[in-house]
């Protein structure tokens, strides 16, 4: 079929789909949350429709409301820290308001280890700045892969898949990361390389992302260094079977100039995927897979990719339960590396036109946590493992590389309320990491780590004294860490942590925190040895020291009603910082350590509600210098922003407009470093329609097709149309 057909036929379902849906009306959930004794207002209740994506949380009067409800029966739950839960069977047929009444418990209930003190906590509670997305802020821009979704939160940049909180990482080839991924607090970062694999993270099946944008290597360790995502999954509680459908097809646009085009054909993507939740007794179960093909606007930049995720939780008792997870995934996809010169930009190298690289991963926990009620000790166990294999086909005849990873992780914590005024936690973990490889060499690593940290509150009743210092709390903590690469390198660290939080008022809080962080060199770093290109000769350098670094934050929010605003200043200072050095004259390139480097700056977010319409702004400012030469660190912009506005309309939709900008990056890392660069420019909008049952989604990125550099001579994605349906039985 022919381009311009093809296009048509898309276009015609997409208005097709529109046209239908906007004859549907849906109705809208209101209520006020209040306690039980008193009566007064609950700020920052979870209200939140069971087996739905739907939530809100309660406003300074205690107020929610949840717009584009299907009609139908629903469980509502709610729920609030300091508080006993509350359940209640509605019914919506129309606009529908309801009011709950909480009662007040003791603060030492069960706890849910979160990211930022790896215990639950209130986002105004945590001495560190965090950014917090739940699934339907993840899925509302129609995102394709889990980094388009994860590129849309706050402080968080993405540069070709490799991704950044406040400038702490730049680009390094697929190779190290300095911000840690968790999978249900569980650490899945690569074996060999260290870097994260995004086609494993379940889009659909996540019930919310937390960021954490201060070395979090006091709590994770290595690898924790510029912050820590944590990808939280989703807990199958409906009571009755389930089935979701999720389809996704799109297309990309022609390229802006004519002789950037170098197919005739329409190129494509699609997403198709299956979820099954049930609940048998006490055991809840989620079964889900997926399949994405996409045919990439670049030459040699197709993907076929296939995901499953299988989670089983089952409540042995009040006091305890256990969780298995098991995320498998699979992708050929094609080698792009650069274009052959700026009148080809989406066209790379013809003897590196049909490489193509197979991988395929998977990482698997079981999770038990018991609670013992009377003496206030709570513990967690869990055991992970991890398996990676990749290699890459080189079609002219050349040998091919090829790693295989195994990494089998364990850890214990235990949290404990036992006294009055404090939160203890403590724990202890251990890791073995085999690998074999043709470009890293047979290699094996261990290590472990202790870590201890105590929240302190009431400070009034601890001193025996009247000043008013009950709405202060202190944390302080830290951990030693050990690790063995198998160069026979040993290292140990000692990363201490301090932070506190002063709420001036029930509107206006104030956090301040202070540390150390640290990170080992990842395998790939150490033992690379290998060609690109045949032109570029990557060498080892298994003399690299682990980076370490003295990290301050202070910073402040203020809500007020249906507005808040997030305001840090932040200061990294780094010693044999890990960087990717390359000579273009020489044709090399390998990982080495930088004398001592600073990453400084500020943060600010905004988010407000004003009717139907809802406004995100996001503004960081770095300066990221190389302090021994003055220059900047490669690919860090000193400046990014994302702009989202969003509007509600009647009650079964929404419209959206994002923008996301980055500064001119001053440093490209010591390759083509004369080539022209422009800054990142770029529109996306969106529409969202929800009834009954039936959730669409349909998206224009890039919308004004501006063009620029991701990293050096690949050309970042061109405009593209999508369309998405969601269907729930």
């Amino acid at each position: 079929m022919a381009y311009s057909n093809k296009m048509s036929l898309l276009l015609m379902v997409f208005l097709i789909c529109i046209i239908t849906v906007s004859q549907v009306f849906g109705a809208s959930l209101q209520g006020r949350v209040v306690n039980l004794d008193t009566g007064e207002p609950l700020i920052g209740a979870n209200v939140v429709l069971v087996g739905t994506k739907r939530g809100a949380s309660t406003d300074l009067d205690g107020y929610f409301y949840i717009p584009n409800v299907p009609r139908g029966k629903y469980e509502l739950r709610v729920s609030m820290m300091g508080y006993e839960n509350t359940q209640k069977n509605i019914i919506i047929k129309a606009d529908e308001e309801v009011g709950i009444s909480l009662k007040e418990v003791s603060l030492k209930g069960e706890p849910v280890i979160i990211t930022a003190s790896r215990k639950e906590q209130k986002l105004q509670e945590s001495p560190v700045s965090v950014t917090i997305a739940q699934a339907d802020e993840l899925t509302v821009n129609n995102p394709f892969s889990a980094e388009e979704a994860v590129e849309n939160l706050a402080g968080v940049t993405m540069v070709n898949q490799q991704v950044s909180i406040r400038n702490s990482s730049g680009f390094a080839y697929g190779t190290g990361a300095r911000v840690l991924l968790l999978l249900d607090g569980v650490p899945v970062l690569a074996g060999d390389t260290g870097e994260i694999k995004w086609d494993t993270i379940p889009i659909q099946q996540l019930q919310r992302v937390e960021v954490v944008k201060t070395a979090g290597s006091a709590l994770y360790g290595s690898g924790a260094m510029g912050g820590v995502i944590n990808v939280i999954t989703k807990k199958p509680e409906q009571p009755k079977p389930t089935y979701t459908i999720t389809f996704m097809a799109g297309a990309y646009d022609k390229p802006y100039y004519k002789e950037w085009q170098w197919t005739d054909d329409l190129l494509t993507y699609h997403h198709i995927g299956l979820e099954h939740t049930r609940k048998i007794g006490r055991t809840q179960l989620m079964l889900s897979v997926n399949e994405k093909m996409n045919d990439g606007f670049r030459q040699a930049n197709d993907s076929k990719r296939i995901q499953s995720l299988g989670k089983l939780y089952y409540e042995h008792s009040p006091e305890s339960n256990l969780t298995f997870l098991y995320n498998a995934a699979y992708e050929d996809r094609g080698n792009w590396f650069a274009w052959v010169d700026q009148n080809h930009a989406l066209q790379t190298s013809a003897s590196r036109r049909n490489d193509r690289v197979y991988s395929s991963k998977l990482n698997s926990y079981v999770k038990y946590n018991r609670k013992i009620f009377d003496k206030e000790i709570f513990y967690t166990l869990k055991a992970h493992y991890l398996y990676g294999k990749w290699f890459q086909d080189f079609r002219d005849g050349e040998e091919k590389d090829y790693s295989i990873n195994q990494k089998l992780g364990m850890d214990s914590q235990f949290n404990l309320y036992k006294f009055d005024n404090q939160a203890i936690s403590l724990g202890v973990e251990g890791f073995y990491t085999d690998i074999t490889s043709k470009i890293f060499g047979l290699r094996s690593g261990l290590g472990g780590a202790f870590f201890v940290q105590d929240e302190l509150s009431h400070i009034n009743d601890w001193l025996h004294i009247s000043e008013p210092l009950n709405d202060l709390v202190l944390t302080a903590g830290g951990r030693f860490d050990y690790s063995y690469v198998g160069n026979d390198s040993k290292w140990w660290q000692l990363t201490p942590k301090i932070g506190g939080v002063y709420n001036i008022n029930n509107n206006i809080t104030l956090r301040a925190s202070g540390g150390l962080g640290f990170r080992t060199p990842t395998m790939a770093e150490l033992f690379t040895e290998t060609t690109i290109l045949g032109i570029i000769q990557v060498q080892p350098n298994p003399q690299l020291n682990p980076e370490a670094a003295k990290s301050a934050e202070i910073g402040g929010n203020l809500l007020y009603k249906n507005h808040y605003i997030d305001m840090a200043l932040f200061w990294n200072r780094y010693e044999d910082m890990i960087e990717a050095k390359a000579n273009e004259e020489e044709g090399t390139a390998k990982f080495v350590n930088l004398d001592k480097a600073r990453i400084a700056g500020l943060e600010l977010t905004v988010k407000s509600t004003f009717s139907k319409i809802t406004t995100r702004f996001n503004y960081v400012f770095t300066d990221s210098r190389d302090l021994t030469t003055g220059n900047p660190l490669a690919y860090r912009p000193e400046h990014t922003s994302t702009i989202n506005i969003a509007y509600d309309y009647a009650s079964f939709g929404q419209c959206n407009i994002t923008y996301h900008y980055a500064d001119i990056v001053k440093n490209v890392g010591g390759y083509y470093t004369n080539d022209p660069r422009v800054p990142k420019s770029v529109f996306d909008v969106g529409a969202m329609f929800q009834f009954d049952k039936y959730t669409i989604n349909a998206k224009v990125k890039n919308l004004f097709q501006y063009n620029y550099t991701s990293i050096v001579r690949t050309l970042a994605p061109i405009r593209s149309f999508d369309i998405s349906l969601t269907a729930q039985y």
